[in-house]
Parts: structure tokens; C-alpha cells; sequence
């Protein structure tokens, strides 16, 4: 089974550039990982500038991100820690 999940780093210009066109990618930065102040995806060279001023108008430049094969990878992550989180609940209680 392939790997889901691709570690991010920080979002910088030039690590965007590098990235393969098609990943999705995430921003860690808005109110919580389930509601990311960017995602979407990794578009066409050409396009790339304009991904670009989206990313930092969202805040999303300069910090953490995660890339994902694709958005179906992103929404198993997240299933997977809101199952998590509702463990860590049940066995608190």
C-alpha cells in the first residue's frame, strides 16, 4: 500500500515551485487541521504564480504544510485523527 501522506515543510516560494504538479497540498496554519486557511491542487507550471499570491493572501506562505497524493488522501487523514480524537474522549472519560 502506498504512503498517503507526504511530509510537508515549510511553504516557502521556491519549495512550492519544486513541487510535483497534482499533489495536494494543505496548509496547517487556520483553525484547526480539519479547516486549513489553503488546499487545493499543486497546479501547472504556468499557473503558478497566481497558486502562489492565493497561498500567501491566505497566510499560508512561510509556514507548515503537508502534501497528499490527492484530496481522497487528505480526507482519510482526517477521518483517521477525528477517530483519534474521539478515542483519546472515550477513554478520558
Amino acid at each position: 500500500m502506498k504512503e498517503k501522506y507526504i511530509y510537508g515543510e515549510k511553504l516557502t516560494k521556491e519549495y512550492f515551485l519544486s513541487l510535483s504538479t497534482g499533489k495536494y497540498l494543505v496548509s496547517t496554519c487556520g483553525v484547526d487541521i480539519y479547516t486549513p486557511n489553503f488546499c487545493g491542487y499543486i497546479v501547472a507550471s504556468e499557473h503558478r504564480e497566481g497558486q502562489w499570491q492565493r497561498i500567501k493572501y491566505s497566510k499560508a506562505a512561510y509556514r507548515r504544510c503537508l502534501l497528499f497524493y490527492c484530496i481522497e488522501d487528505y480526507e482519510e487523514f482526517v477521518e483517521c485523527l477525528l477517530k483519534q480524537s474521539e478515542r483519546k474522549l472515550a477513554n478520558s472519560n
